[in-house]
């Protein structure tokens, strides 16, 4: 097993570890719903993974899959069997987009035509992913176009958050005139902060996804820092939620002036 996977399989089971108790308070008592479900195979999905690369490099027999047989079965069992096969690599990151998209369409006010558009986008996106994965060599230049198309897609979702939130800011400095206490501007900037940083993340890992043969890395930075997004968030709205009843009906009035996400947050966002 190579450098890349043991590192991979030691960050992601470390991060578990430090951020377990927080899973349990956050996650575990809450009411069933996409977010958590997502939330919960974002979590253990890589972290199975990692361990099926523990046994499938060491365990089994070398080699599983056969070279020397026929096209068909030898692709077959590696797509199958192998960990970072396009099959696995494909999950995961419908996985983590789908829990941006879900996140994002919090952010734009649960509008049902953008959630339609985005989730068209993503598909988009993904068969174009694996167009080109599949009909061109697997050469180091053609790697790196094999993930052009999702960063369009995350580059799109970044400016559709830092639109909105630039939004929210105006509507809040115009609140924040009528009733001084008003205190929703840490959410917000919270959420403006870990859309940057996330875009930040994928800009970095990119490069890891297309030139390294392992994609455990770079997938597993990104899984992470989803989940340390999703964390923060619960563990910010939780406070939210003892807003009195007339600053929920202050922002009740002022819902076309601002998107919902700035409404206290429930448990299914």
């Amino acid at each position: 097993m190579n450098a890349p996977v043991y590192a991979a399989g030691t960050l992601i089971l470390w991060e578990y570890v430090i951020t377990v108790d927080d899973e349990i308070d956050l996650f575990w008592s809450s009411k069933l719903s996409w977010i958590k479900c997502l939330f919960f195979a974002n979590r253990y999905l890589p972290i199975a993974l990692r361990v099926w690369a523990i046994i499938y490099e060491c365990f089994l027999p070398s080699p599983v899959c056969d070279r020397r047989k026929p096209y068909p079965s030898d692709h077959l069992c590696r797509l199958i069997l192998s960990p970072d096969s396009v099959v696995c690599v494909t999950v995961q990151i419908l996985v983590m987009e789908g829990i941006l998209v879900l996140r994002l369409w919090a952010i734009t006010g649960r509008r049902r035509f953008l959630l339609g558009f985005f989730c068209c986008l993503l598909f988009l996106s993904m068969a174009a992913t694996l167009g080109v994965y599949f009909f061109h060599t697997t050469t180091a230049p053609v790697r790196l176009y094999n993930w052009l198309s999702m960063l369009i897609f995350k580059f799109i979702m970044f400016l559709t958050a830092v639109f909105y939130r630039v939004r929210g800011v105006k509507a809040t400095k115009i609140l924040t005139q009528v009733r001084q206490n008003f205190g929703l501007k840490p959410m917000m900037g919270m959420l403006l902060r870990d859309s940057v940083f996330y875009f930040l993340i994928v800009l970095c890992c990119i490069p890891i996804l297309a030139l390294e043969d392992k994609s455990a890395m770079g997938l597993s930075f990104m899984s992470i820092t989803i989940t340390r997004m999703l964390l923060r968030l619960r563990k910010r709205a939780k406070p939210d939620l003892d807003l009195t009843i007339s600053q929920v009906m202050e922002l009740a009035t002022f819902r076309v002036a601002i998107p919902a996400e700035q409404v206290p947050i429930n448990s299914d966002t």
